[in-house]
């Protein structure tokens, strides 16, 4: 498998995962606790959570990028 291949791989599973972190808080946000008041308390701690997520995301894709440069 060629470099171009594997790194289109791990862009690819890194979108997947933005792209369920970003839907999931919004499901979950909306759904979570509906007609009580702790909608927005749940809301809030997605919109929260989810900017934690995206830096774990761009910490782990640089760090698979840095073990990839090393490879012979």
């Amino acid at each position: 498998m060629s470099n171009w291949t594997r790194n289109l791989i791990i862009v690819v599973v890194m979108l997947a995962l933005w792209l369920g972190v970003t839907v999931g808080v919004v499901w979950w946000g909306g759904s979570h606790g509906e007609g009580k008041p702790r909608t927005a308390y749940a809301y809030w701690m997605a919109a929260y959570g989810a900017p934690l997520c995206y830096l774990l995301l761009i910490g782990l894709y640089a760090l698979l990028m840095r073990r990839r440069r090393s490879e012979p």
